[in-house]
């Protein structure tokens, strides 16, 4: 790496900003005398870019392969983590682990979103649809590519069952409308002009030659029947939404009118198209629709089955978040690797297996696994694809562990104890893991989980076993409800910080314990779906921001979140495990669930009055009658739900089964008024958070909130910006959010983009935007050259420049993965990504490749600059909201002072008024004018012996005043405001003569 002694040139704002130009000698030595870097040439470049390499083909040179395997294990052991710690949040079993990672893999290799072509939507996840199916089992679940949904043809005669379908797609109804409301008319003509009317409907439909039609609306039976004599199937009341995704899976036109069918629109297909109908656990039928084997890159459909429809619920959240995760990590990579970025070094422990060393390990272990794996049992490192490496799982040991744990209760406590070790590690950073004491409840619920949802590690146990673990009774259900005792800790030689006295007085004390409680539990959970990311505990939970001046306007736990409060941590988990329990299938027969939910209790109330009153008169003539009526009306009704309160305080599924429990002759009222504290604060609690939001889920941290303004010094706005600063959150891959590539081309390489700011003509070159965000900001400048690149007119070019050691990263293409990237995971990475550094076959500079580096983007003529400084945050300072006057009333000192300072006050005044008129006084006066300065003399003389005779007699006066006689010095001081004032006239007055 060539390391460039050029520099660009700063200039400094009044504010302490840095305004950057680029400098035109330093675009030349970078862009135009030095080679662009491609990948070599045995290589091929396929528009996925990184992903689809294998790692043998990478080469050494600037650390590239070293760089790409410390991003995929990075990577990896991240999203492991992440989704353990999803499971564990929701109180799911760890077996739904073995179901999303294959179901996630396979989605992020085939589904691929085209902004840049097709316009498609930059959300991996508008492209996946997850339908849930109560019932079945967990393996069931598989990824369709294509598209389904819960619908039926119109008639049972037509096919079910088309290979290779021509599909019409009709926006509109197929149906004779004839209106006139206004005249009689005889229906036998009517009757016959729509059957005339849809014969021709139906022929310009039998013309395109299409064997299956969806219609968004109705269709006339005359037409269903029509149809079916022609052997084309037909689908009605398609909602719009399943008529949008048919289409782009099937790629037919979507048909707005009948008219439209005269241009002979495009016909959508598919591999088949077939009806597959589920039996629920409450023996109700469901029958979807398949459009199977579509193109895998326009999209897909996950099939979810093996539980109730709750817990299903919960495991596609999960998945949709996973899938975003994944695609993302693909798209950062390959950025990173694109900016020859170095991320840091990981440590070799085992709560981060390394992918490279153990896939290989894994596959001879588990050869006689059924899951599916991308990679074969002969392939070696170097022939696996990135791809496959990325996904691959590296807790299959741990798995087989945990089965035979669960096949032996007795060893079963411990091994799961260690996997929580390892699970408290793996929530934590991946560069920094420290060992912390399992917890104690995580254990048993997981042993709790696997024993009661039925899922695949029970296949080993027998039916005496099982029997036994699934008609638990009220006893063992209270013991795996109740957590562990956790050993005792000496607040005197307690190292972490934690512990907090019973009793705390002080509003300091409070708020330390509140941020110590904060900062650890963000030190162990996972906030952001990227590695090597961090974030600090906010400003108000600093010592600093504890003391500052606003802390009194926010309450003293600005920072919820179940994980801050002990009991309601246990409350929220016992509430999560309970609903799971509650819409779990009462029966596991082989694995299937054909059992039904138990229903809500219900109450009967007594019969009203009214049903029982002998009515004799009119309702008009007895007002109490009528009363009655609408008493009844409003309220006669008999049957009423039982309001279910706490979960915890009723008896759960196993209580309910008295005829296969074994202790079923125990009250259920001995579990309820345990819980009847409980049941309270569980009320309370849930009303509580179910309106407020969880600072520490990582789905509400999926966002970037910036401040982002625009200005020029050119500008006929200037000093004032262009657009004046305002907060905008960026969600990612959502609202307000835009692609890497589409911001440099739109706002950045643009010649047609003008300022916003309607008095500004000024053009965006000579333009800075800034984004800040935190203690920073991104700031971009422009820059116009005289030529483009040669070879490279239209594509997008990047390096990067440290401004410490003056190095250049090599120019390299921008990979339409990189293109593809959230716009503001890029600005996260600026903001936040500051332990990556560059990588280099020389020894790299050590500098932060986002924090101490400009990173340049080049299209055509153009280059963007993009740059990141720290900012000075300025601490806002409010008035009191109460403001305390102490009135203590005047002391005798402070009057006696201020009587001899107003005494000379008066004499300083009347020998400037003395003066003057002695200036005044010559002997060239008549003598009306001398009279009239006499005159003026002797009142100057009397206004002054009275002031001095008032001062004299009230220095008496406060002299015999007594220190315990506050009234009458507050009647001095009453009379001394009044003669200042009087004084302050009298000066005015002179001053006006």
């Amino acid at each position: 790496l060539i390391a460039q002694t050029l520099s660009a040139e700063f200039l400094f704002s009044e504010d302490g900003g840095q305004n950057i130009i680029i400098s035109d000698a330093f675009i030349k030595e970078s862009l135009f005398n030095r080679r662009v870097e491609e990948k070599a040439k045995e290589m091929l470049f396929t528009p996925l870019g990184w992903h689809h390499s294998s790692l043998d083909q990478l080469r050494e040179e600037n650390g590239e392969k070293m760089a790409m395997e410390r991003l995929l294990s990075a990577n990896h052991s991240h999203m492991m983590a992440l989704l353990q710690q999803l499971l564990y949040s929701e109180s799911l079993s760890l077996s739904w682990r073995d179901i999303i990672v294959p179901v996630v893999r396979q989605v992020v290799q085939t589904v691929r979103p085209d902004v840049r072509q097709c316009d498609d939507d930059m959300d991996i996840r508008q492209l996946v649809h997850i339908k849930k199916i109560p019932g079945g089992r967990k393996f069931d679940s598989m990824v369709v590519n294509g598209f389904m949904c819960t619908k039926n043809i119109a008639h049972k005669k037509m096919n079910s069952y088309i290979k290779n379908p021509k599909i019409l797609l009709l926006k509109c109804s197929i149906e004779y409308l004839y209106r006139e409301e206004t005249k009689f008319t005889c229906i036998e003509p009517i009757v016959l002009q729509e059957r005339e009317f849809l014969k021709n409907y139906v022929q310009r439909i039998v013309d395109v030659r299409p064997n299956l039609v969806l219609v968004e609306k109705t269709v006339s039976r005359i037409a269903q029947d029509m149809l079916l004599e022609h052997g084309i199937t037909l689908v009605i009341n398609v909602k719009s939404q399943v008529l949008d995704r048919v289409s782009r899976m099937t790629q037919g036109d979507l048909v707005m009118s009948m008219d439209q069918l005269l241009t002979k629109p495009r016909l959508g297909t598919c591999h088949k198209f077939y009806m597959q109908p589920f039996t629920l656990p409450n023996n109700e039928l469901k029958t979807l629709m398949f459009f199977d084997g579509c193109p895998p890159h326009l999209g897909c459909s996950i099939k979810l089955r093996g539980a109730s429809e709750y817990e299903l619920a919960r495991v596609k959240d999960i998945i949709m978040l996973m899938v975003c995760v994944a695609y993302h990590s693909q798209l950062e990579i390959s950025f990173l690797m694109d900016e020859f970025a170095m991320p840091p070094s990981l440590p070799q422990s085992s709560s981060f297996p390394c992918l490279l060393e153990g896939s290989a390990t894994d596959e001879e272990m588990d050869g006689d696994s059924t899951e599916k794996t991308a990679v074969s049992e002969n392939s070696t490192l170097g022939e696996q694809s990135v791809e496959a490496l990325f996904f691959e799982s590296s807790t299959k040991n741990e798995d087989l562990d945990l089965h035979k744990d669960i096949q032996n209760p007795q060893s079963a406590l411990f091994s799961v104890q260690e996997e929580a070790e390892n699970t408290e590690m793996r929530t934590s950073s991946p560069y920094s893991s420290p060992v912390r004491p399992p917890l104690s409840i995580c254990p048993q619920f997981l042993i709790e989980e696997e024993q009661e949802v039925g899922s695949h590690t029970l296949v080993g146990t027998s039916e005496g076993e099982m029997g036994g673990k699934v008609s638990l009774g009220l006893e063992d259900e209270e013991r795996s409800l109740t957590p562990t005792p956790k050993m005792f800790r000496d607040p005197l030689q307690d190292d972490t910080g934690m512990f907090v006295a019973e009793h705390v007085d002080s509003s300091d004390d409070r708020l330390k314990s509140i941020s110590a409680v904060f900062k650890h539990e963000l030190k162990d959970i996972i906030l952001c779906i990227s590695p090597f990311i961090t974030f600090k505990e906010p400003f108000l939970l600093t010592p600093g921001g504890m003391h500052c001046p606003s802390r009194d306007y926010f309450p003293e736990e600005v920072y919820l979140s179940p994980l801050l409060n002990k009991d309601l941590k246990e409350l929220d988990g016992r509430r999560k495990r309970q609903l799971l329990k509650d819409s779990a299938p009462s029966s596991l027969v082989n694995g299937q669930t054909n059992g039904t939910t138990q229903p809500r209790p219900t109450d009967v109330l007594p019969c009203h009055g009214l049903t029982t009153t002998c009515i004799v008169g009119h309702l008009s003539s007895s007002q109490d009658l009528a009363r009655m009526l609408a008493d009844y009306r409003a309220k006669g009704g008999r049957i009423r739900q039982k309001e279910t309160g706490d979960p915890f305080g009723s008896a759960g599924p196993a209580a309910a089964g008295s005829s296969q429990n074994r202790v079923a002759d125990i009250p259920v009222k001995v579990l309820g008024k345990a819980d009847s504290e409980e049941e309270k604060s569980g009320k309370q609690g849930d009303m509580n958070w179910t309106q407020k939001l969880d600072c520490l889920n990582p789905i509400n941290h999926q966002r970037l909130c910036v401040l982002f303004s625009s200005s020029s010094l050119l500008s006929n706005n200037a000093p004032n910006p262009c657009v004046s600063p305002w907060i905008v959150t960026m969600e990612f891959y959502g609202k307000n959010d835009l692609s890497l590539g589409v911001f440099l081309e739109r706002y950045c390489f643009r010649p047609s983009y003008q300022c916003p700011s309607m008095f500004c003509e000024t053009p965006m070159v000579h333009h800075i935007r800034r984004f800040v965000h935190g203690s920073g900001c991104v700031q971009i400048v422009l820059k116009e050259l005289d030529s483009p690149v040669p070879g490279y007119q239209h594509t997008i070019l990047n390096y990067s420049w440290c401004r410490i050691c003056k190095q250049v990263t090599p120019v390299v293409p921008l990979s339409n993965d990189s293109w593809s990237m959230s716009f503001a995971k890029y600005l996260e990475l600026r903001f936040y990504g500051h332990l990556y550094t560059r990588r280099a076959n020389a020894e790299p500079c050590g500098h932060s490749i986002h924090k101490d580096y400009h990173q340049y983007f080049s299209y055509n003529q153009m280059v963007a600059s993009f740059s990141y400084t720290s900012v000075r945050l300025l601490e806002i300072c409010l008035p009191r909201p109460k403001i305390f006057i102490r009135n203590l009333g005047p002391s005798k000192a402070n009057l006696q002072q201020d009587l001899k300072d107003f005494s000379q006050k008066v004499v300083q005044v009347y020998l400037a008024i003395d003066d003057r008129l002695t200036s005044l006084k010559t002997d060239t006066f008549s003598k009306t004018r001398e009279e009239k300065m006499e005159d003026l003399f002797a009142q100057k003389d009397m206004e002054e012996a009275e002031l001095r005779s008032w001062i004299d007699k009230l220095q008496v006066r406060l002299q015999s005043c007594g220190l315990d006689s506050p009234q009458q010095l507050q009647a001095i001081l009453e009379s001394m405001v009044v003669k200042k004032q009087g004084l302050c006239e009298m000066l005015q007055s002179w001053n006006s003569r």
